[in-house]
């Protein structure tokens, strides 16, 4: 019997439900952090579609589809909205890949440094509420 393919899970209690399971290999600082991260990269919502493109332009596809490994079904819909069909089955086909926990906590820590370097610099807006343009 063939596993059903990953896009997301349904519900934010679903993903806490895999992030619980998480919590057994995770000391709680780590877990913590990658909770953290886990928050931080929902902050995506609220990007442009000119942020988004330089995201898809300096960001491995491989390592956004680990980033995006305890994404629910809304927020990858919002995510892809704009995207080319190629972009997202590359994406979602990354999604279906099994990483080490050591390899998704890497990945993600790497990526929110990322963001929060963006959006240091005032390439990249985080915030809904935010009145500056870029």
């Amino acid at each position: 019997m063939s596993e059903e393919p990953f896009f997301g899970y349904e519900t934010e209690q679903d993903r806490d439900a895999a992030v619980k399971k998480l919590e057994t290999f995770l000391k709680e600082i780590e877990l913590n952090e990658f909770e953290n991260n886990l928050e931080y990269i929902n902050k995506l919502n609220f990007v442009t579609s000119n942020m988004k493109r330089e995201i898809l332009q300096e960001v491995d596809l491989r390592n956004l589809a680990i980033c995006f490994k305890f994404s629910t079904t809304a927020f990858l819909k919002k995510f892809f909205d704009g995207l080319s069909s190629s972009l997202k089955q590359e994406i979602l086909y990354g999604l279906q890949g099994k990483y080490t926990v050591g390899e998704v906590i890497k990945t993600l820590d790497d990526f929110v440094k990322y963001l929060k370097r963006k959006e240091a610099d005032g390439s990249l807006i985080l915030d809904e509420k935010s009145d500056k343009y870029v």
